[in-house]
């Protein structure tokens, strides 16, 4: 099974529908689909890139997890909700565009995504779990577009590249959150 064409019809796809079919290099989603369930592509190792349709809405916990050929993911404005885990260890994940309907980035997220070399936070955001972006080893630039964000505990752990942060509202997100990236980040404000 390398190619995939969903039915027209779909509007959601279940908890762990392609788990594990690591010849899955595509999927074609229907322009129907909201919502994918928990572990539907995960460890669909052979997987380079998903084009979702501008009506998902919901990406369950570990949906896309252990994809370690996927290199580009861009969200769809619609986008309000991606489960923990939905792209962890990801390792070729270089590209994330996340849609201004996301509201958090749950626990785990991209964490191990080695590729990941910056990452742009929607306004929208209010809230980055623990563990986020655990290990993105090349993380290298974020930019925070919330003025009111929350960001727990370890979101950016072990990332020691981290280089720039760019964040809107500076003053109160520095004082209260310095401590989460490395000691040579460098921060300004946009």
């Amino acid at each position: 099974l390398t190619h995939v064409k969903l039915p027209s019809s779909l509007s959601s796809i279940g908890e762990n529908a392609f788990f594990g079919c690591i010849s899955m290099a595509h999927v074609d989603f229907p322009s129907s689909l909201s919502s994918i369930g928990e572990n539907a592509f995960y460890n669909c190792k052979s997987l380079t890139h998903v084009d979702f349709p501008s009506s998902l809405s919901s990406i369950g916990s570990s949906t896309f997890s252990n994809c370690v050929s996927l290199t580009h993911v861009e969200l769809p404005s619609s986008s309000n909700s991606i489960g923990n885990g939905a792209f962890s260890n990801c390792v070729s994940l270089a590209h994330v565009t996340l849609p201004s309907s996301l509201n958090s980035i749950g626990y785990y997220v991209f964490c191990d995504c080695l590729s990941l070399a910056q990452i742009t936070i929607p306004s929208s955001v209010i809230s980055i779990n623990s563990y986020a972006f655990n290990n993105c080893f090349f993380l290298a630039q974020i930019e925070i577009l919330s003025p009111t964000i929350s960001i727990e505990n370890g979101a950016f752990n072990l990332n020691s590249k981290i280089e720039k942060v760019n964040i809107k509202a500076y003053s109160q997100i520095i004082q209260k959150y310095k401590s989460q990236f490395p000691n040579n980040a460098m921060f300004s404000q946009i």
